[in-house]
């Protein structure tokens, strides 16, 4: 996801890289959706996208751009 939002240009405030290649825990999905509740209440922001690599096979991933907030 980071250079798909390179390539684009976005402008991203936070980025968690590698987050998933661990076993993910409370601690972990909690500062994450702080940081994203926080933003988006104070107005510091009005979107946010996940965007991460789908697995198909060893050769090929897709991007995938989901729309978290607002909730679509």
């Amino acid at each position: 996801g980071i250079g798909y939002s390179n390539f684009h240009e976005w402008s991203v405030e936070n980025r968690y890289s590698g987050i998933l290649e661990k076993q993910i825990d409370f601690n972990d999905a909690a500062t994450v959706s702080d940081a994203i509740i926080n933003r988006y209440i104070s107005g510091e922001t009005d979107t946010v996208y996940l965007i991460f690599n789908k697995f198909i096979s060893v050769l090929s991933q897709k991007v995938q751009e989901v729309r978290i907030v607002p909730i679509a």
